[in-house]
């Protein structure tokens, strides 16, 4: 027998509570969040997306709304795992406008009645004691996720470029990774740099690289004296890697000539020429 895949979505609204619908003809103390079979070619987040508007009439779009990754459960008979993503309602939106109903039946073999038969806005305590197991397994990360969200919210996160997620994401500044200049993914948990710095040439010396969590552009006079410090790159100015002190940045001399630039990349970058080497830079502005 084939294994069955599900995918679920968690609802979290601005007071931290997620929706549960109670399926029609179950316990009374049995509640779910809106889930379902994975169809045909879906992807997981597209199955929890469906499942989420014929369960509870919420509509949502892949690629207009950020969604978290909770992770993929394994039911006890092992024959049966579920996907789950969660999205925190839009600063924008008013879910509590939007009338919660069941847009979905059963098969008519099976009585042709909604699949969903209440639902409710409960708190994660609360959802501990009416989940199935699989869900509630997941409620410690959930609550992880909202933690950061509302860090995110407050600008304790930086907006990166993930790599993997292809898209602008929220990046965790955990120390252990912002010593070697890289950030954490809230979405997909991949490590990414925020700047990384090549110095182009021969045998070894092509293999030179740096990650920095920050970078600084710096003028100087002509007796060698500190002039200006700039967010931005020019001919005159020198490149600072953090961390930004005496014995352990990385610096190169004035750029005497821009070679090539892209300002318009997700990453930005630029290419340039100082007294004695050629770099290439890729950026981000937090």
């Amino acid at each position: 027998m084939p294994k069955v895949r599900a995918a679920g979505l968690f609802l979290v609204n601005k007071e931290d509570k997620i929706l549960i619908g109670h399926p029609t003809n179950h316990d009374l103390n049995f509640w779910s969040i809106p889930k379902g079979k994975i169809d045909g070619n879906e992807t997981p987040l597209e199955a929890a997306i469906r499942e989420t508007y014929e369960e509870s009439n919420v509509k949502l779009f892949k690629d207009l709304h950020t969604f978290v990754y909770i992770g993929k459960y394994v039911y006890n008979h092992k024959k049966k795992d579920i996907t789950l993503y969660a999205i925190f309602e839009p600063e924008h939106a008013h879910w509590d406008k939007i009338t919660i109903k069941c847009n979905s039946n059963v098969p008519k073999e099976r009585g042709g009645f909604p699949e969903m038969d209440d639902f409710k806005w409960v708190t994660l305590d609360e959802a501990r004691n009416m989940l199935h197991k699989t869900q509630v397994d997941a409620l410690d990360v959930l609550n992880e996720k909202i933690d950061n969200h509302h860090d995110e919210l407050d600008g304790k996160y930086d907006m990166l470029w993930c790599s993997d997620c292809l898209d602008f994401v929220y990046h965790n500044k955990k120390l252990s990774a912002m010593r070697s200049g890289y950030q954490v993914c809230n979405r997909c948990s991949k490590m990414n740099p925020v700047c990384n710095l090549y110095k182009e040439g021969d045998g070894a010396t092509s293999h030179f690289s740096r990650t920095s969590n920050a970078i600084k552009w710096l003028e100087f006079n002509e007796d060698g004296t500190f002039k200006a410090e700039h967010t931005e790159p020019a001919v005159g100015r020198s490149l600072i890697m953090s961390p930004f002190n005496h014995s352990f940045t990385c610096r190169t001399t004035e750029i005497v000539e821009v070679l090539s630039e892209n300002t318009d990349k997700p990453r930005k970058y630029i290419k340039f020429r100082t007294k004695n080497s050629i770099y290439e830079l890729y950026y981000h502005t937090t």
